[in-house]
């Protein structure tokens, strides 16, 4: 067009600005991919033989997936059990220590939840410290033997305190999860919706061209205009599933779609 005198030298310089930052882009991608294939070859312990990548559209996004969990579903978590070993380990009931920490609520994946101070589920004062026994000393070991409970005392509070703060970090990181895998599954369909509708302006003005109401010009627009939002869906689609894998990994690595029954 500027070469016919159809267009100013402003428009020109405008439309290879933006193809030189659309090149800046793919450049990007591609480097981006190269290091995430390298790392895979890593993790896999094969670094010389061609990791075979799939197709884009052959890729099948996780659905119906349960949207609430009940907060005891952290005791499948490995650093849960971590701390439930310790404190078993030291001489406390794991039941009675459930019982009076963890508590039970549903998790439906609400943005405040994090917001509030979650340390006021542990308001109820333990009775591990109350059981009203002493030891019974003597004149000459009742020092050692003062020196010993007081230092079992500090070691039991350490692991609640460790215990407490564990099931509070695994209640944020669930509910978070959940957070995450609610807002990318509603972000990824309503880039389904613009999606399907720059199809159908990108198809009308395809029509258009061909009986002579528009220019190719007009075409190459819609196809870059419904190319953005192409790459929009795939973006959210891949956030969705990675989305999938952070509620996998909140959740212990246990089979989601069996979780709703824990409530």
């Amino acid at each position: 067009m500027y070469a016919t005198g159809l267009c100013s030298i402003n428009e020109l310089l405008t439309e290879e600005k933006n193809l030189s930052t659309l090149r800046s882009e793919r450049n990007l991608h591609l480097k981006t991919r190269e290091t995430l294939i390298n790392s895979l070859r890593v993790y896999l312990a094969d670094s010389n033989d061609n990791i075979a990548r799939n197709s884009y559209e052959k890729i099948t996004l996780i659905t119906g997936i349960p949207s609430r969990y009940s907060s005891t579903v952290i005791e499948n978590r490995p650093d849960y059990l971590q701390e439930e070993s310790n404190i078993k380990r030291i001489g406390f009931d794991v039941s009675a220590a459930k019982r009076e920490f963890l508590p039970k609520f549903v998790i439906y994946g609400q943005i405040g939840l994090n917001s509030y101070h979650l340390d006021t589920l542990f308001n109820s004062v333990s009775q591990f410290f109350n059981a009203g026994i002493l030891p019974s000393m003597d004149l000459f070991s009742g020092g050692r033997k003062l020196a010993l409970l007081r230092y079992r005392k500090f070691e039991y509070e350490e692991a609640l305190n460790n215990y407490k703060q564990t099931i509070l970090e695994c209640i944020k990181e669930l509910n978070s999860s959940l957070t995450a895998y609610k807002t990318a599954s509603d972000n990824y369909e309503e880039s389904l919706n613009r999606l399907k509708s720059q199809k159908e302006i990108y198809n009308l003005m395809q029509d258009k061209n061909s009986i002579g109401s528009s220019s190719e010009l007009d075409v190459l627009y819609a196809k870059q205009a419904y190319l953005l939002v192409k790459k929009e869906e795939v973006s959210n689609k891949i956030n969705s599933v990675i989305a999938v894998i952070g509620l996998y990994k909140a959740a212990g690595g246990i089979d989601l779609y069996t979780l709703s029954d824990n409530l």
